[in-house]
């Protein structure tokens, strides 16, 4: 008689059902591993499957969307869409970027000598007094994404804040800052004009609202538009 083991299938789906319905697989079918019976959990054919899965470019868990380099790289990029339209050199230089904004992600253990204390102690800032309504509109853009502009308002010693901010998840350039009396209104202006190269206008929905497919000319042109 035929020794036989139950066949485990890949995600509920079994490539030997039609021949065996009971999911009773002579043992012959298994391939060795290091497990107590020296046998894989699921039959050759029910892993080809897994294997063809596991490899397919259109499968979504190839590149899960929650692994940090992902979506650091999607979001200095503008979103995933604009990510994966650029092209592959890009995406390269795009991703060797994400991956030095995540930093060291070796696993720290516990030391002998107790918890560790950080070197720098990260202070909230606290601005007081009346707001203004003067200011700047800045232009910010990455290098490695020169196609995506991101167009804000801050305060009138607000630049430095402003890039350091914007260099936490990688490389970030002012491309341009423009004074107006009433910022907030100029910006609004500005993002009316450009709305048509918003990047939720285009239908990218994992971004910010300040962030626009255009180039620096065109916001120029936005400008002047704002400034009469």
């Amino acid at each position: 008689m035929t020794e036989t083991k139950r066949c485990g299938g890949y995600k509920k789906h079994w490539e030997c059902a039609e021949d065996y319905p009971d999911h009773m697989v002579p043992k012959g079918e298994f391939g060795p591993c290091y497990a107590r019976n020296g046998l894989q959990g699921m039959c050759r054919r029910c892993r080809r499957k897994g294997d063809k899965f596991l490899n397919d470019r259109k499968n979504p868990l190839r590149n899960p969307r929650n692994n940090a380099i992902s979506a650091i790289a999607a979001r200095m990029a503008g979103g995933y869409k604009v990510f994966y339209e650029l092209p592959k050199e890009r995406r390269i230089e795009v991703r060797r970027a994400a991956k030095g904004a995540v930093g060291d992600t070796t696993p720290r253990h516990k030391s002998e000598f107790g918890q560790s204390t950080p070197m720098t102690k990260r202070e909230t800032t606290v601005v007081e007094g009346e707001q203004v309504p003067e200011g700047w509109v800045y232009v910010v853009y990455n290098p490695d994404v020169p196609s995506v502009l991101k167009i804000g308002k801050t305060f009138p010693d607000g630049i430095p804040s402003i890039m350091s901010s914007a260099r936490r998840f990688g490389r970030a350039e002012l491309a341009d800052k423009f004074w107006f009396d009433e910022a907030y209104k100029a910006e609004q202006a500005i993002h009316t004009v450009l709305s048509d190269c918003n990047l939720r206008a285009l239908g990218y929905s994992d971004c910010g609202v300040e962030l626009f497919k255009c180039n620096l000319n065109d916001v120029r042109g936005a400008v002047e538009n704002a400034k009469h």
